[in-house]
């Protein structure tokens, strides 16, 4: 059994957050790549299909960070 089952709290563990954290800056990291590449392969990109996919991209990685941080908010006010 794990300390995280054990103290019987909502909080997730601090790595947890940072992987949220680590991620959302992987996911804007390929969404300014998929902007500057506009080409997936060897499949060429329209522009509409760049701008929603990199849009898309930044969008979830700007989430990603948002929730890593506020579980670290809610770490740090518990411990």
């Amino acid at each position: 059994m794990s300390n995280y089952n054990e103290r019987n709290t909502d909080t997730p563990p601090k790595w947890r957050a940072w992987l949220h954290i680590a991620m959302g800056v992987a996911y804007l990291f390929f969404a300014a790549l998929i902007y500057s590449a506009k080409s997936f392969g060897s499949i060429e990109l329209s522009q509409m299909a760049v701008y929603g996919l990199s849009g898309l991209l930044c969008f979830y990685g700007l989430f990603r960070i948002w929730r890593g941080a506020m579980d670290l908010k809610q770490i740090g006010g518990q411990e």
